[in-house]
């Protein structure tokens, strides 16, 4: 009999979850209930296997402390389901986002006789994280209480856990990178050949402060475009930027299972600079999946400086790191790439494929799991 895997995400998922979880239905019965937010897409149910049974629990508001009793409520109210869940299905496991997926859980199985093998995945910090007020105190009290109970981790970068969950938790964990998968990937089609330069910002529009250096350098400058590709936070924003700057273009929301190979074959620089002020641990430490896609695709990066992101750009030579408020050196940057294209292209091309691809590390995922 197949093991019964339950996800309890505090967002719909994304296209990380949904590698996760579609890699998982292979092999065992998966089941996945989560809560959605506003602003954040919605991917389509043709993005699951058909195996796999998904739910939505209650929509909530992106968290912050004038919507925190709103969120706390729809967690309260989903208990006596979740609860009804756990009693009717015989689940093996639980991979949750979170703590407060955690102590959601927790609730939803009080006194119940089975306890599941508990699951986390921590694929972002947040500002609480860097702060030591009241309210990060608390957080980090309750995120304490919580790895002291959890089985396994998931971290997506190992800076998470070397540079802090190493001071609370000592356990098994797991780096599971946000790489794509080869099966997940649409085909490469053929390189356009822009006339103009284009550069890239693809996925959540999280990093408003870094596009402006971006969008107030290249404006009236008919050398360049940047082609927006995502929604977020930000997008109103950078909806008017590009109404008032006939060379920035918004495309909005995309599928990354349809589009994502028409996107990069699109642009010749991909642009993912990340805020020194804003999150600023996370920015330091994390490795998003645009990394990957860059690195599959072969489209030259320009991140910030003083990033593990740029750390690793930097070593591969596959981009530039740079300070993104100081003209000079995104100017260089972009000289670099445009005038040096076979040197980075050699670059990509003399990468191993698992630094990229995610095969491997999905196999010795599952051996993680089931240990």
């Amino acid at each position: 009999m197949k093991q019964k895997v339950i996800f309890l995400l505090s967002h719909q998922p994304n296209p990380r979850f949904i590698k996760q979880i579609n890699y998982i239905s292979k092999s065992k019965e998966v089941h996945v209930f989560h809560f959605s937010r506003k602003g954040l897409k919605e991917l389509p149910m043709q993005s699951y296997y058909k195996n796999v049974k998904v739910e939505e629990l209650a929509i909530i508001q992106n968290f912050s402390f004038k919507t925190l009793y709103n969120r706390l409520f729809q967690y309260l109210v989903s208990v006596k389901r979740l609860r009804h869940i756990f009693k009717k299905n015989n689940f093996d496991f639980i991979i949750m986002n979170n703590i407060d997926m955690y102590f959601l859980y927790r609730l939803s199985s009080f006194a119940l006789r089975k306890q599941l093998k508990k699951v986390i995945e921590i694929s972002d910090l947040i500002y609480l994280h860097e702060k030591n007020n009241f309210f990060a105190k608390l957080f980090k009290f309750f995120e304490k209480i919580a790895f002291s109970k959890i089985d396994k981790v998931i971290f997506t970068s190992e800076k998470f856990y070397s540079n802090y969950y190493y001071k609370i938790y000592d356990r098994k964990y797991f780096i599971l990178e946000n790489k794509p998968l080869s099966n997940m990937l649409p085909k490469k089609i053929k390189k356009r050949k822009n006339k103009k330069v284009i550069i890239g910002i693809v996925g959540l529009l999280l990093q408003l402060e870094t596009y402006k250096y971006l969008f107030d350098y290249i404006k009236n400058n008919k050398n360049f475009e940047v082609h927006i590709y995502g929604k977020g936070v930000y997008e109103t924003e950078v909806k008017k930027y590009a109404e008032q700057n006939d060379n920035i273009k918004f495309f909005g929301s995309y599928n990354f299972f349809q589009d994502i190979s028409k996107i990069y074959s699109s642009i010749d620089i991909i642009y993912m600079a990340y805020s020194s002020k804003i999150q600023s641990l996370n920015n330091k430490l994390a490795l998003p999946n645009k990394l990957y896609e860059a690195m599959y695709f072969k489209v030259p990066i320009i991140t910030s400086k003083n990033t593990y992101l740029g750390e690793l750009v930097e070593n591969f030579s596959i981009g530039h790191a740079i300070d993104y408020s100081n003209n000079n050196e995104l100017r260089i940057a972009l000289e670099s790439i445009l005038f040096k294209k076979e040197f980075f292209l050699k670059n990509f091309e003399s990468l191993n494929e698992e630094i990229y691809l995610g095969d491997q590390d999905y196999k010795k995922f599952l051996i993680f799991l089931d240990e």
